[in-house]
């Protein structure tokens, strides 16, 4: 893996891609054009800010911690699950009671696909429409947080 610690945005792709930006305009690019993607497992990172405090305790205890995620998105045919990340690592599930409509259930090949790795298929409240997902990826990108105003499930 390359050398990612300067970078103010790096975004994770299928867990093996890494790609550098400075600038918000060139990582919305890169997500639109990963959105058009059957199938897709994205984490965006941020910067830490490096405060005098922060900088002495990554001294002091040899933290290497850089950066921290802003949200994750994976996805398959036209649903998705994300999460979005504080800087003390918890999640913030987006539920899909945020998002009324009549469209089919996930499968559970699709629940599975988007289960993040675990042996259960992912649960019905976290299946998002695809594009809904990234709507409001876009939202947050603008706000530099997480949309205030959809219910999420807290994880710690």
């Amino acid at each position: 893996m390359k050398d990612i610690s300067d970078c103010k945005w790096v975004i994770e792709f299928e867990n093996e891609t890494y790609e550098c930006f400075e600038e918000l305009l060139f990582v919305i690019s890169k997500l639109k054009e990963l959105e058009i993607n059957i199938t897709g497992d994205v984490t965006l990172w941020y910067k830490i800010n490096d405060t005098r405090r922060y900088a002495f305790l990554r001294r002091l205890f040899a933290i290497k911690r850089t950066h921290s995620v802003f949200f994750t998105i994976r996805w398959k045919d036209e649903y998705a699950a994300m999460f979005f990340s504080d800087s003390q690592g918890s999640e913030y599930w987006v539920l899909k009671t945020n998002y009324k409509s009549n469209a089919s259930e996930a499968s559970r090949e699709i629940r599975m696909a988007l289960s993040f790795g675990e042996l259960t298929p992912l649960p019905h409240e976290y299946c998002l429409p695809k594009k809904y997902a990234f709507s409001l990826i876009y939202e947050s990108i603008h706000l530099n947080e997480r949309p205030r105003n959809i219910e999420y499930k807290y994880v710690r």
